[in-house]
């Protein structure tokens, strides 16, 4: 990160440094102390070196973007692995997902590797977060043709 010294908004906070992540921009801004609201865009808040700083999504990449890069991942992902992750992002367990799937433990486990490599993440949670849109569209998908499915095995 670079300091860059500039205002960026009308609470007086600081842009200390930018982050450019592919098509979409966020600058890293100082925090006041006394700050407790969430900056327009703001993404998160963390400390480092003593000082409140937050990343705000400053633009730079549309809806029909991140919309294309949900459809990636359905090319990406075979059928069987959005099923996979529809369930996981629903909060079953792999024990959960084999019975329901009919396939043993070890089989979702594999799954979810391949799934993480194509995606290249190294949590569930990662992958839930990267593939969000993907699955919001896949488990209402799911629970409109099977209302039975919001319930436990």
């Amino acid at each position: 990160m670079r300091s860059q010294g500039r205002a960026t908004s009308g609470s007086g906070d600081r842009e200390v440094g930018r982050i450019l992540l592919g098509k979409r921009h966020f600058s890293v801004v100082l925090i006041p102390e006394m700050s407790r609201s969430a900056e327009t865009g703001e993404l998160c808040r963390f400390d480092l070196a003593g000082q409140r700083l937050a990343v705000i999504d400053t633009g730079g990449a549309d809806n029909t973007d991140q919309a294309a890069g949900s459809e990636g991942l359905a090319v990406r992902l075979t059928g069987r692995e959005l099923e996979i992750a529809v369930l996981v992002a629903k909060g079953h367990a792999n024990k959960v997902i084999a019975h329901r799937l009919r396939i043993s433990e070890w089989t979702v486990a594999t799954y979810l590797r391949r799934i993480f490599l194509k995606l290249g993440v190294e949590s569930r949670a990662a992958m839930v977060f990267r593939c969000a849109a993907l699955l919001k569209e896949a488990v209402e998908v799911v629970d409109r043709d099977d209302p039975g499915a919001r319930q436990g095995p």
